[in-house]
């Protein structure tokens, strides 16, 4: 049930529609209630001496202009929308939609300039049905002119917001901040989380097997569920897939130690993954950071070659590690109350967070000594902020690979001088607190 509250909230707020059209019944609604407050007000002096009192038809002929007006600005707005979207999406990769899918200031625009239209439509259908042709409609003239004005300060703004979007720097940390807000979520470490040896691992692959009836995205996976089920049943389960991972119909979904042959065990256990057509963010912790591989490839392809942008991911990937330096990865093995185990989920380790990060910019960049430097010095920087001697391992076994890469690659003996001072630099450090 939680799974689908989110799923519905990741719909709404990934969804260009839903504020303009709460925005378009509140055009409509403050069209009706400030004709009822004129009303309401007729017999009174001018609440606005100062402004310009006409009758019903004058008052048409005015909305009448701020509605074309309103047309033509909302047609232009949309455009530019669009077009923006367009050009990120080819630049940065298709999955960067997201990013101004959920920016609220952009549908909130659009919102205020539709419903801005809608108050002015009804305004004239309301104005034209009134039978009093001795009303003054101050209250709906002059919010229609403060509208307007309004109007165009947001036009303004609008263009302003839109050219900060289309920058690199804020996609980039844009796509950050959601990995940092997923790390920020960890343990700080304290003591190594549990894993399974190999040996488990291989008694349970050759344990009785459930298999998808669907293919599709993992998109959640309720662990206290099957906590639940496999103590309740005396077994054992392993998960050998993960959020994120993409499964296909008749692929193992659970490995089970006990064989199982209750009907209904099969189904409760299917019902704790959910798949999609899509990957959701909130339990995948791989998403922000292939959103971020997305933007750094598409800069190091042969048609863009935009090694500054690259450079800025490897920036912010080195602010991710350094935070992931000093947190640890949830458990791999569950037990229960007695020290049973009963599950062992595949989870998302250092050295595979490391490897998804720095292995494609390493094989994308083998002949740019620019990007190969930036990535040692975010493993150096890296270096000094963690004892951790697993991680430092694996920090300089990646080091060896990016110097080997670059030494194979970069066509100038000076680029690669350059990138093996650099190397040296980072083995000094290692060796120094190891």
């Amino acid at each position: 049930m939680g799974h689908l509250f989110y799923y519905l909230y990741e719909k709404l707020k990934t969804s260009l529609w839903f504020i303009p059209v709460v925005m378009t019944f509140l055009g409509l609604i403050f069209a009706r209630i400030i004709l009822e407050l004129d009303v309401f007000l007729a017999d009174e002096e001018d609440l606005f001496a100062w402004m310009w009192v006409g009758n019903p038809e004058a008052a048409i002929d005015l909305f009448t202009t701020m509605a074309a007006s309103l047309v033509t600005m909302s047609t232009l707005l949309f455009s530019v929308t669009m077009l923006v979207i367009t050009v990120v999406s080819q630049q940065y990769g298709s999955h960067i939609v997201r990013i101004f899918k959920r920016n609220t200031f952009v549908k909130f625009v659009l919102g205020w300039f539709i419903g801005a239209f809608i108050y002015s439509l009804f305004a004239i259908v309301f104005l034209s049905t009134h039978n009093d042709s001795d009303l003054h409609p101050q209250l709906m003239i002059v919010f229609g002119i403060a509208m307007m004005v309004v109007s165009f300060i947001i036009f303004i703004v609008f263009i302003h917001h839109m050219t900060n979007l289309i920058q690199s720097d804020y996609i980039i940390e844009a796509v950050t901040n959601g990995l940092r807000n997923k790390i920020r979520k960890l343990e700080e470490l304290e003591d190594k989380p549990k894993e399974a040896s190999e040996t488990i691992i291989k008694k349970m692959e050759e344990g009785h097997k459930l298999y998808f009836k669907e293919s599709g995205y993992i998109q959640s996976i309720d662990i206290p569920t099957l906590m639940e089920l496999a103590e309740e049943h005396q077994t054992s389960l392993y998960l050998p897939w993960r959020v994120g991972c993409y499964v296909a119909i008749s692929v193992p979904m659970i490995h089970s130690i006990v064989s199982i042959t209750t009907k209904e065990v099969p189904e409760k256990l299917e019902k704790c993954f959910v798949l999609g057509n899509e990957r959701l963010p909130k339990d995948d912790f791989e998403y922000h950071l292939e959103q971020l591989m997305e933007i750094c490839l598409k800069a190091l392809a042969p048609g863009s070659n935009d090694s500054y942008v690259a450079m800025s991911v490897i920036d912010h990937l080195g602010d991710v590690f350094v935070m992931l330096a000093i947190r640890r990865f949830p458990d791999e093995c569950y037990y229960d109350k007695q020290g049973v185990l009963r599950l062992v989920a595949k989870r998302f380790s250092y050295d595979s967070f490391i490897s998804a990060a720095i292995n494609p910019i390493k094989q994308n960049a083998q002949s740019n000594p620019q990007v190969l430097i930036r990535l040692l010095d975010v493993i150096e920087r890296v270096l000094g902020v963690t004892e951790d001697r697993e991680k430092r391992e694996i920090l300089m076994r990646h080091a060896d690979y990016i110097f080997r890469a670059g030494e194979n690659g970069i066509p100038h003996p000076e680029d690669v001088k350059a990138l093996k001072k650099r190397h040296s630099s980072i083995l000094q450090a290692y060796t120094v607190r190891t």
